[in-house]
Parts: structure tokens; sequence; C-alpha cells
């Protein structure tokens, strides 16, 4: 399902509910650009996307640069996309991306929200401005679940990129009330801190070892509950999570650690079979 204008303003007031979006490979003999997404939405406003699945897409896009996902946007404002499933997507060996959603590059005003991701070969959910984009700002996701995405492809469940190298191109980002969980790889990822007033807020993030690859370094997080199944909270050397948040000022309001490493007790994680949203 693809909706593509010639610009932010050229098509409006759209909706996409009640739809399934499965095996959809792609096309080996595109060689120059990503196929093989479930949903995706370009150039356009106002959109709604809701109950919607999308699934085992995206496997034989045959290049190994950007790739496939399998519900998401670029170049759009004022999106909602809630109460969607997306998962088992795929991309070629080698590909990138394969993921489950996808807030890129040029998006604005967006929410995605009450959205279930697992077993994507690509993050669960990918926050990323490629060069050349409008500038992505104001943008949410909140109340969402991943479980073991980024198994092949990514380097984390929900991933960060700012493409453009600059900051105020890549701002104004909410993540809260949300769960991420992962046994392969680290749940939160940034390949790179260019960017302005990103807040992760009140989530639980999972991992089996570290819980993030390529730490906080320009973003804000407050009240969050971090647990590795190992068992310890790793970051390069510091395995402390109080002296993490101390020495950062990460985890903190008005001088106080208000975050915890503590065991979420989550009920059978990682087993999401739900395909009905």
């Amino acid at each position: 399902i693809y909706i593509s204008g010639l610009n932010k303003s050229s098509l409006s007031n759209i909706y996409i509910g009640y739809c399934s979006a499965d095996s959809n490979f792609g096309d080996p003999t595109v060689l120059d650009n990503h196929s093989g997404s479930g949903i995706f939405a370009y150039n356009a406003n106002n959109i709604l996307i809701e109950f919607c699945v999308a699934s085992n897409n995206g496997e034989d896009m045959p290049r190994t640069g950007n790739g496939p996902g399998g519900i998401w946007v670029a170049e759009v404002d004022s999106v909602v996309i809630q109460h969607c499933i997306s998962h088992d997507n795929k991309t070629s060996v080698g590909g990138l991306d394969g993921l489950g959603f996808d807030l890129d590059g040029g998006t604005t005003n967006t929410i995605i929200q009450y959205c279930l991701s697992y077993n994507n070969q690509g993050a669960g959910y990918g926050i990323f401005q490629y060069d050349g984009a409008t500038d992505w700002n104001n943008n949410t996701v909140r109340y969402c679940i991943s479980e073991n995405d980024g198994n092949t492809s990514s380097v984390g469940s929900v991933v960060l990129w700012n493409g453009s190298s600059i900051n105020n191109k890549f701002r104004d980002f909410e993540f809260y009330n949300n769960v991420v969980y992962n046994t392969n790889g680290p749940a939160l990822a940034f390949l790179d801190h260019y960017n302005s007033n990103i807040n992760f807020r009140n989530n639980i993030f999972v991992s089996q070892q570290q819980s993030v690859y390529n730490w906080a370094n320009n973003e804000n997080f407050q009240a969050n509950c971090w647990y590795s199944l190992n068992g310890e909270f790793y970051l390069n050397s510091v395995l402390g999570f109080e002296q993490w948040a101390q020495d950062n000022s990460q985890d903190m309001i008005n001088g106080v650690v208000v975050g915890m490493y503590a065991d979420p007790m989550l009920i059978n994680p990682g087993n999401s079979s739900i395909t009905d949203p």
C-alpha cells in the first residue's frame, strides 16, 4: 500500500484502516532503491493508519542499501499510526532496514501509539532523518511494544540516525511509556548524536547485556526502568546504574535519581504471536 504525492501538501485526509500487508517480498530487478514495504506513505499530510498488520515483507530486495519496512512514512505531516502490528519483516542478505515501524526523513507532527512490533530483522521503531530531507521535528512514539526486533540488519530495537549531521534538522522527539525487550542486542541504539531535544521518559528497556548501543550524548532520559537479562547494567566499564545516572545527569530530576535498574517482571516476554490488531 503506497501513498505518494509531489510534496507534503499535495495529498491530504488519507485513511488506511483494517488492512493486511503480508508477504510483499519486493522486486529483485530494482537495484537503485528499496522495495518490498508493507504500508508506506510519502509526501502527504493528515493521515490515519490504524488496525493494520504488516508482516513477512521485504526479503527479495537484492540491494545492500536502504531497505523496506512494515509500516512507515517519510516527508509527511500530521500522521497517526495506531493499533497496528508489524512483525517478521525482512531485508536482503547484507541489506539494511527490514524494520517494523519508521518515522523517516522529513516527518513532522506525527505519532505512533498503541502498536506492537516483533521479530523484525531491522529495528522495531526506526527514528531516521536522511540527508536532503526537509526538517524532522515534533514526533512521538508512545504506549508501544517492541519484542526481539533488530535481530539481523540493525544494531538495536529502537534506532536513531541523522544522516544530515545537522542537529536542528532532527529535533523535538518524545519516546514515552513504551516497553522494549530484546534478548539479542541493545534495546536502544544511537548511530550518531546529531539531534536536539530528544527525550526518553517512563519506558522499560530490557536487553540481554548492554541496554544501549553508543550511549547517550545529547539526549535526555527521565524515570526509565532498565534491566539486563545477565543481571548487570552495562556501559563500557561502568557497571552501576546509579553511578551512570549521577555521572551523566541522566534519569534524574532536580538532582534526584528517578530512573531505576530493576527487573520489570514481565510475563512471558519475547514470545508474541499476535497477528490480529
